[in-house]
């Protein structure tokens, strides 16, 4: 089976606000790249419960980190060559990712 599964984190309640993303992609059945990056989110603001309940992640977290334009010449050809895309959360993830996008 061969498929990609993709993970976001946002900082704030809008799509576009994606601060780290994680992606593994499966060939045969066997893992053959990781992927993770914290991102700068757009807009650029966090909510506190995010911070604190949800993923730790933070303004300082991210400092230096690129922006989504940025990271996606790495990770379109993950995307686009899969065959199928998997999240634990899809209609979250996939909504982040068509927003960032």
């Amino acid at each position: 089976m061969n498929f990609v599964a993709i993970d976001f984190e946002t900082a704030n309640f809008q799509p576009t606000s994606a601060c780290q993303i994680g992606m593994v992609v499966v060939e045969k059945g066997q893992i053959v790249r990781e992927f993770e990056s914290y991102i700068q989110p757009e807009p650029d603001y966090f909510v506190s419960r995010f911070t604190k309940e949800i993923h730790g992640i933070s303004r300082a977290t991210v400092a230096g980190s690129p922006d989504f334009r940025e990271l996606w010449s790495e990770i379109r050809g993950m995307i686009v060559s899969a065959s199928q895309i998997v999240a634990h959360n899809s209609s979250f993830d996939m909504r982040v990712l068509s927003s960032c996008l």
